[in-house]
């Protein structure tokens, strides 16, 4: 990639492109159009905030917020299977917690409010998992990084 394309973030950057039938008429004869299925959008994750502190990507603190930016991460909170999830690590053991409380519920920005009740040095991975409209198969994303409580 040159320099001066450095600042593109391909997570972050689509592009879409419609064509009215008129157009496609005009063009019929000379151009072959032919109907490519789209991969499998997942949630994808940008970065972990923990606003109490002010960390990016490694700390949760209990009763604190949480601002997660990226894409695809809008789900339905009245859903069972939808929602932000923290997983125990291994060796951890535990349940899975589901976020309860939440500020924004976006497509690329959540804010989340983190249980009280976490044991400090506890680390979990978060996850999110939506379901698109009209859709019926659940998506979901893993961060990659461990979160500690602190």
């Amino acid at each position: 990639m040159s320099a001066d394309r450095e600042w593109i973030n391909p997570l972050e950057a689509h592009i879409t492109m419609r064509f009215d039938a008129a157009l496609i008429r005009a063009f019929e004869h000379h151009v072959q159009f032919e109907e490519v299925p789209t991969a499998t959008v997942n949630p994808i994750f940008l970065s972990v905030k923990d606003v109490d502190s002010g960390t990016v990507n490694n700390r949760l603190t209990p009763g604190g917020m949480v601002g997660l930016r990226g894409r695809d991460l809008k789900f339905n909170p009245l859903a069972e299977d939808e929602g932000i999830f923290l997983l125990p690590t291994n060796g951890q053991g535990g349940n899975v917690i589901k976020m309860t409380k939440f500020l924004d519920n976006s497509h690329s920005r959540l804010s989340f409010s983190v249980p009280t009740d976490l044991a400090p040095g506890a680390t979990y991975m978060l996850e999110v998992c939506v379901r698109k409209r009209g859709c019926k198969a659940l998506r979901s994303s893993v961060f990659e990084t461990e979160l500690i409580i602190a």
